[in-house]
């Protein structure tokens, strides 16, 4: 994985981490994130990677029982078995983000996140990530993306 620091604003510092499976690019705000997450390879949904619940299962359970608010009303659990990779990443991230503002600062903030994508504007498998919250989080963002960037990576190879 390389990173890359392109910008380094005090907020708005524009982040790129680049893997053999994707491409994520990101800009944090004081309550929000940005990111284009762009696959470089076929697999734009989970429903190529069988084994993605089964290694979610045993690297990371936590973000099984992440909500998910999608058009079936599947818990994510259910969800994950055929969603977009990028979906997939942005509940990677949001329950890594929970997980260290809980442990670093003792609070039980929330995430929400949305993802939404336009082939028709953009090349396939390019996904646009929106991450919010109600409180500041740029203190545990470098390490939450690294961990996901990490993990996502363990799924698609």
């Amino acid at each position: 994985m390389q990173t890359i620091n392109k910008n380094t604003k005090t907020y708005n510092p524009t982040l790129s981490y680049i893997t053999e499976n994707f491409i994520l690019t990101v800009e944090q705000l004081p309550q929000s994130t940005n990111m284009v997450f762009k696959m470089l390879n076929d697999h734009i949904k989970t429903g190529t990677l069988p084994l993605t619940f089964d290694r979610l299962s045993e690297l990371f359970p936590e973000v099984l029982g992440t909500k998910c608010f999608n058009k079936k009303h599947l818990p994510f659990c259910e969800e994950v078995k055929n969603t977009e990779t990028g979906h997939l990443f942005e509940h990677i991230l949001i329950a890594y983000l929970h997980q260290l503002k809980k442990n670093a600062d003792g609070v039980d903030m929330k995430f929400s996140g949305v993802t939404v994508w336009d082939w028709n504007e953009e090349p396939k498998g390019t996904y646009q990530i929106t991450i919010n919250s109600e409180g500041c989080y740029d203190h545990i963002m470098p390490k939450a993306l690294q961990m996901s960037v990490v993990l996502m990576d363990k799924i698609l190879s």
